[in-house]
């Protein structure tokens, strides 16, 4: 019969065969914004992993886990050969943002690969981020060019009909208004660095619409909702299917 390690390690083997369960789960779900957590199965993955590695106990499952963890690093072990779009995707998600990747770049790897890491990602961002702003700065300058054949009489009547009456406290708003959009400029010079300072959601937080919020929050972020719903989300899972 079997003895109570047997059965110690049996109850072991099957929390973490578990874990891949619900991750398979997770991974392939289709009710479900699934892009943004690879990242964190991934982690809990190679974190039991490594546990288990280092655990005393049955050599038999000692060496299974071993022969995972061998497949498992020739996949996903070289985090430089991975999809960017997997950590994009964890960056907009504002419960985890830039400071994640961070933590556990930093954790799970030597110094000097987390910080180019962190910086290749950061690259990936700001260059999605620029390619939708230039597309939506053409769909902008259309709309505006159409309107304004429409508005150039009445407009060119107006002016020739108003006062040229110096107003100093229009003046004086306008210089204000002037040294904020300078100032803005200066601090954050794009959504993405506005994004990344504002306070992040509780990492917790239960029933989180990450799309949704997208959706409420797309009038702040012009740009940057389109990269959260365009290349963070659909990119991301076709990209884990074709692996």
């Amino acid at each position: 019969p079997p003895y109570s390690l047997d059965w110690e390690n049996a109850r072991l083997l099957c929390k973490f065969l578990r874990l891949f369960y619900e991750a398979t789960l997770r991974f392939f779900g289709s009710l479900i914004v699934t892009s943004n957590s690879y990242f964190h199965e991934l982690v809990g993955i190679q974190s039991e992993l490594y546990k288990l590695c280092n655990l005393d106990g049955d050599s038999l499952l000692k060496r299974m886990v071993e022969g995972m963890k061998m497949k498992y690093d020739k996949y996903w072990g070289n985090i430089e050969k991975m999809n960017l779009l997997f950590f994009v995707a964890v960056v907009l998600d504002l419960r985890y943002k830039m400071k994640y990747i961070v933590y556990w770049f930093n954790k799970g790897y030597a110094k000097p690969k987390a910080e180019s890491m962190v910086e290749k990602v950061r690259g990936a961002i700001d260059r999605l981020y620029a390619h939708y702003a230039t597309e939506f700065e053409t769909t902008s300058s259309s709309a505006s060019g159409s309107s304004s054949c429409v508005t150039s009489n009445v407009a060119s009547s107006s002016m020739s009909s108003a006062s040229n009456t110096y107003d100093p406290w229009k003046s004086v708003v306008e210089e204000f208004q002037h040294h904020l959009a300078q100032e803005d400029s200066g601090e954050c010079k794009t959504e993405v660095d506005r994004y990344l300072s504002e306070a992040s959601e509780p990492p917790c937080a239960l029933g989180f619409d990450i799309l949704g919020w997208w959706r409420v929050n797309s009038s702040k972020y012009k740009i940057l909702s389109h990269v959260a719903r365009c290349s963070g989300v659909s990119v991301v899972e076709s990209a884990i299917m074709r692996s």
